[in-house]
């Protein structure tokens, strides 16, 4: 058996010169010390941004945000808008739950966390008037002075941690709307009476569990945008249509999705049916 030599082995492959390709860089050696990774970071920021956005690769490349929406009382997840953790994203998703709305003098209750850019997307999709706007950190533009109509109702939850991260205390507060409103819409629809996000929070735990390209500190991670896309449409299906919600089948005294507790359809569905759906 004669073995080639190691220069000369070319596996029948032509050998082809690579092209000059400008690489950005973002690793940083371990040798780095944490301050030293902050400032490079910081300063190749910009750069990094630009090229995301000149390739069309923005909120597809590295970290991914996942912007979701829950009903407390239906227990229906709304569509999901995938991107980075940019407001311009966070306000795609408040559009579409504005166009699934139907009855508009009814009063709207949003609830999150102390995230920033939640107030100012809620005020600039629903804002009967901008008065003025200023920017914010990244340059882009947020509504300053706004005229808010009485019936769309903000709180945040507050959440103050120790300097291990454990949670010390939790604490609501109203930022939108009257107190009375507020307080009339969470004795009357929401089932725990109070400020919370434990609904969004319980719908993160299960896509977790039946996703694993979600899950936190494993291998598991997702390497392709657009598979993770489907995955994330096909769990939130499933969770609509084919799901029998125990809450949902408490309170009404039989088997229930969330899809059926909007309308949406009368019975529940089996996994192949939503593969075999024809979109029009």
């Amino acid at each position: 058996m004669e073995l080639h030599p190691k220069k000369n082995d070319t596996c029948g492959r032509s050998q082809k010169t690579k092209p000059n390709v400008t690489k950005l860089v973002t690793n940083f050696p371990r040798k780095f010390s944490k301050k030293r990774r902050r400032i490079h970071k910081q300063k190749n920021r910009k750069a990094h941004d630009k090229y995301l956005k000149k390739t069309k690769q923005e909120g597809k490349h590295g970290e991914v945000w996942v912007w979701s929406a829950v009903d407390p009382v239906s227990k229906y997840m709304f569509p999901d808008v995938i991107g980075s953790r940019r407001r311009k994203y966070g306000k795609q998703l408040v559009e579409k739950l504005k166009e699934r709305r139907q009855n508009i003098q009814a009063d709207l209750l949003f609830q999150t966390d102390n995230y920033d850019a939640y107030e100012n997307i809620i005020k600039e999709c629903f804002a009967e008037n901008i008065l003025s706007w200023t920017t914010d950190g990244n340059g882009e533009k947020i509504p300053r002075q706004v005229k808010m109509p009485e019936n769309i109702l903000y709180t945040v939850l507050t959440k103050t941690r120790d300097k291990n991260g454990e949670v010390e205390a939790v604490a609501g507060k109203v930022v939108l709307g009257q107190s009375d409103r507020i307080l009339k819409v969470l004795n009357e629809y929401n089932p725990t009476h109070g400020i919370n996000t434990s609904f969004i929070e319980r719908q993160n735990l299960n896509r977790r569990l039946f996703n694993g390209r979600l899950r936190r500190k494993t291998i598991a991670y997702s390497k392709n945008y657009d598979c993770m896309v489907a995955q994330l449409n096909l769990q939130r299906v499933y969770a609509n249509f084919c799901w029998s919600h125990h809450t949902l089948k408490k309170l009404h005294g039989y088997e229930m999705s969330p899809a059926m507790a909007i309308s949406a359809t009368d019975y529940i569905w089996e996994l192949e049916q939503i593969f075999w759906y024809r979109i029009k």
